[in-house]
C-alpha cells in the first residue's frame, strides 16, 4: 500500500498571472505544462489570454481568468493609471484566489510560475489551504526594476514594495526553484537554501531550434529579439550601434520585438540616421525566432536582470554566438571565448567593445558548435522531464509526511 502510495502521480496546478506580453508568458507556461503532463495525474492551469488554435490533453484542465493586464495609459494622468493598474492587479489576484479555493480538493500542489509580486495573495491562499506551493524564480521584479529606472524616490520606494512581497512568496512557498546555480547568489536566494531547487531550467525544442544555416554562410547581422522594455537593457544596445558602426561599417543591425520602448528606440534611430543600418521587425511568432536566429552572426541580450534566458538557450540551439550580461543564471551556461561572450556591464560602451571583440574571435565557428552541443547535453525535453519528476517526488514527500502525521494526530 505504501508502495502505491509512493508511485501516485500528484495533482497540480499552475498559476501564471496574466501580463503585458501575453503571448511569451503563455509560450513559457505551456512549455512547463508539456513537462508535468507524463508525470502528473492532473495539470490545472490558471491563466489568460488562451490562443485559440492551442489543444490539450484530457490531463490539462484550464482556468482561464478571462482577463489581462494593460500598462500603458497615455490618455489620463500617470498618477490615476498607476492607480487604475493597482486595483486591476488586485482584482485579478482576487480572482485567482476564488479559483484556487474551487479547486482545493482536486490539486496537491500548486505552482506558482509568472507574476511575482502579484502574486502574493493566491500564495497566501494556498498556504491557508495547507497546499504544497512551488515557486518559480525565472527573475526578481523589483531587483529589473530598480537597475532599469531612474534614481528617483518614487522608483526607490515601489521597487521596495515590490522586494516585500516577493520575499513573503519566498518565505510562505515550500519550495523554491531557481534555473541554475548562478541565479542564486545573483537574485540573493541563500538565505533560502533550505527550500532551494536549482535544476528548474526548462527545455529547448532541438528539432525546431537548429543550425539551419552555417555561420560562415551569414552576413554580418548583429541583434536582439524580445521585449522592448526597460529591463532588458535593449535601449543601451541601440545607442551602442553608432560606436560600433564607427569601428565596423559593414555591421548590419536587427531588432524583433515589441513593448514600452519601441518610441524611444525609434526616435533613438531616426536622431542619430540609423534606418539604414537597422532592420525592425515587430512582435515575432515563437516559431518564426527561429528564422531570424539563423540569420544572425551574435545575438545580444544586455540585461539588467534574468533567471535564465530562453532566447539565449534558443540562440545555441542555432548555433548562434551569444553576447550577454552575467545575471541570472547565464553564467551557467555562456562560458565567455567557450561557448558565447560575457559583457562587463551593459552600457552602450561596453556593448560596442564586446561586440566587436566577439565578431573578430578567432574561434568563432568552434564556440557556436560548443553551444550547441550544451543545449543538447542539458536542456532537452527528456532532461527536463527528469528534472521535474525529481522535484514532485520531494512534494510528494512533504504530502506523505503531513498526511501520516496528521493521522498520528487523530
Amino acid at each position: 500500500m505504501k508502495q502505491n502510495e509512493e508511485k501516485k502521480k500528484p495533482k497540480i496546478c499552475v498559476v501564471s498571472f496574466p501580463m503585458p506580453s501575453a503571448l511569451v508568458v503563455n509560450t513559457f507556461v505551456y512549455n512547463l505544462v508539456e513537462i508535468l503532463e507524463p508525470i502528473c495525474e492532473k495539470v490545472y492551469v490558471m491563466t489568460s489570454n488562451i490562443p485559440k488554435d492551442k489543444t490539450f490533453t484530457e490531463k490539462i484542465k484550464i482556468q482561464d481568468l478571462k482577463t489581462a493586464m494593460h500598462f500603458r495609459d497615455t490618455i489620463r494622468p500617470r498618477w490615476w493609471s498607476t492607480l487604475l493598474q493597482f486595483f486591476k492587479i488586485i482584482i485579478i489576484q482576487l480572482k485567482m484566489c476564488w479559483s484556487l479555493i474551487k479547486l482545493s480538493k482536486k490539486i496537491d500542489a500548486v505552482i506558482f510560475y509568472v507574476g511575482g509580486a502579484n502574486l502574493f495573495l493566491p500564495v497566501l491562499t494556498a498556504k491557508i489551504l495547507r497546499k504544497k506551493e512551488i515557486s518559480l524564480v525565472p527573475g526578481l521584479g523589483s531587483l529589473s526594476y530598480k537597475e532599469s529606472c531612474s534614481k528617483s524616490l518614487f522608483c526607490s520606494i515601489f521597487s521596495t514594495i515590490l522586494n516585500i512581497f516577493e520575499r513573503a512568496n519566498f518565505y510562505l512557498s515550500d519550495m523554491l526553484i531557481v534555473y541554475t546555480e548562478c541565479a542564486v547568489e545573483f537574485l540573493n536566494l541563500g538565505r533560502y537554501k533550505q527550500k532551494l531547487v536549482t535544476s528548474g531550467a526548462r527545455y529547448i525544442n532541438t528539432n525546431l531550434f537548429q543550425i539551419r544555416k552555417e555561420l560562415r554562410e551569414r552576413k554580418n547581422l548583429v541583434g536582439y529579439i524580445g521585449r522592448l522594455e526597460e529591463g532588458k537593457g535593449v535601449m543601451n544596445f541601440v545607442k551602442a550601434i553608432p560606436r560600433i558602426s564607427k569601428k565596423q561599417d559593414n555591421l548590419k543591425f536587427f531588432l524583433g520585438g515589441d513593448g514600452p520602448l519601441k518610441d524611444r528606440i525609434e526616435e533613438e534611430l531616426k536622431n542619430n540616421n540609423l534606418y539604414l543600418k537597422v532592420e525592425k521587425i515587430g512582435w515575432i511568432p515563437h516559431d518564426k525566432v527561429v528564422d531570424y536566429l539563423n540569420e544572425l552572426k551574435l545575438f545580444i541580450l544586455p540585461s539588467y536582470s534574468e533567471g535564465l534566458p530562453t532566447t539565449v538557450l534558443e540562440a545555441m540551439a542555432c548555433g548562434t554566438p551569444v553576447l550577454a550580461t552575467p545575471v541570472g543564471g547565464v553564467p551557467d551556461v555562456i562560458k565567455d571565448g567557450e561557448t558565447g561572450f560575457i559583457l562587463g556591464n551593459n552600457s552602450s560602451e561596453c556593448i560596442a567593445e564586446n561586440v566587436i571583440r566577439a565578431l573578430e574571435h578567432p574561434n568563432l565557428d568552434e564556440i557556436a558548435e560548443n553551444a550547441r552541443k550544451q543545449i543538447e547535453k542539458e536542456f532537452t525535453y527528456e532532461s527536463a522531464v527528469k528534472r521535474y519528476e525529481k522535484i514532485l517526488e520531494q512534494i510528494n514527500k512533504m504530502n506523505s509526511t503531513i498526511f501520516i502525521k496528521s493521522k498520528k494526530e487523530d
